[in-house]
């Protein structure tokens, strides 16, 4: 009998580069490292600060850490992309804007379409939106031979949440991993704690022990969307606090029924729920793609929902 022990559930949050806008039509060079040529979408050529009036390429070469008045500094992401202040030119030749891709499988990639819309694209084989056969450019964007290419998203950050099918407590073994590029401890090094699915309005969220005490620092909460929550992740200090502010919450809500008042008439229940949405507004959300264990998460099919179930810390 196999010891495999199969996965509750699990979900990922990733980054692909610097989250900037693109500039669309924009295109660069580089020449020499760290320095660049940029055109903009008319076909102008943009010059570094100190630039002559003449418009030679040796006369438009911008550099890292160049500062484009009220647009922002030169720099390059892990990607190749060229980034200026908020903006980010891709890398690559006759990009489709608003067009992406990501690599799936052998030689397939995940192609998303400007309205959202994805397609599978492979490699030596007729992709329809493109009219042609896909190939790999120099810049490892998918292509067609004289036509148009789409930038390929390589990955830079991801969040990993690993839910193991093995009790613990009264939730299930769990594992949070942080992976960067060309970090050697990927994987090795993860933060380890309990996992407690959703159940009726209540979100589930993750624990961990500090301080010798168990506290929840992070919640998951469900999207309309089938295979997308919300994480709410909070510091262990904040994460600390709000396991205090509960504790007060519960003796007044005890207090309340006792003398047969509505907590909102009670002043510090009010001011303890302020604290809370305080915390709430100061936690870092972000969105994570659940591949397994819909359920765990409180997310439903489309087939089984009535309505949008509100749910709570």
């Amino acid at each position: 009998m196999s010891n495999y022990n199969a996965l509750l559930a699990k979900a990922s949050y990733v980054e692909h580069g610097q989250n900037k806008e693109i500039l669309n039509g924009w295109k660069f060079e580089e020449v020499e490292s760290g320095k660049y040529i940029v055109t903009r979408s008319n076909g102008t050529k943009v010059e570094p600060p100190s630039a002559s009036e003449e418009a030679s390429n040796v006369h438009c070469l911008l550099k890292v850490g160049d500062e484009l008045p009220k647009v922002g500094v030169i720099a390059q992401d892990e990607t190749g992309d060229l980034i200026i202040g908020d903006y980010k030119i891709q890398k690559g030749k006759d990009l489709l804007f608003g067009w992406s891709a990501k690599k799936s499988t052998g030689k397939s990639f995940k192609v998303t379409d400007p309205g959202g819309k994805q397609h599978i694209a492979k490699v030596g084989e007729y992709f329809i939106p493109m009219n042609g056969v896909i190939e790999l450019d120099d810049f490892g964007n998918i292509a067609v031979s004289g036509g148009n290419s789409i930038r390929v998203l390589k990955k830079t950050y991801e969040i990993e949440l690993k839910v193991q099918n093995k009790r613990e407590n009264e939730g299930f073994s769990c594992y949070i991993n942080i992976k960067e590029k060309n970090k050697s401890t990927n994987g090795k090094d993860g933060t380890k704690g309990i996992f407690y699915p959703a159940k009726n309005t209540k979100a589930a969220y993750f624990t961990e022990l500090y301080g010798g005490e168990e506290i929840i620092t992070a919640y998951f909460h469900p999207t309309a969307e089938i295979n997308k929550v919300i994480t709410e992740t909070l510091t262990h200090e904040q994460a600390l606090k709000v396991k205090k502010i509960k504790e007060k919450i519960n003796i007044v809500l005890s207090e309340c029924k006792q003398f047969n008042i509505e907590p909102n008439e009670h002043q510090e229940y009010h001011f303890l729920r302020e604290e809370l949405l305080d915390i709430n507004k100061e936690s870092k959300k972000y969105p994570m793609d659940v591949t397994t264990g819909y359920r765990a998460f409180g997310l439903q099919p489309v087939k089984e929902k009535n309505q949008t179930t509100g749910y709570t810390r």
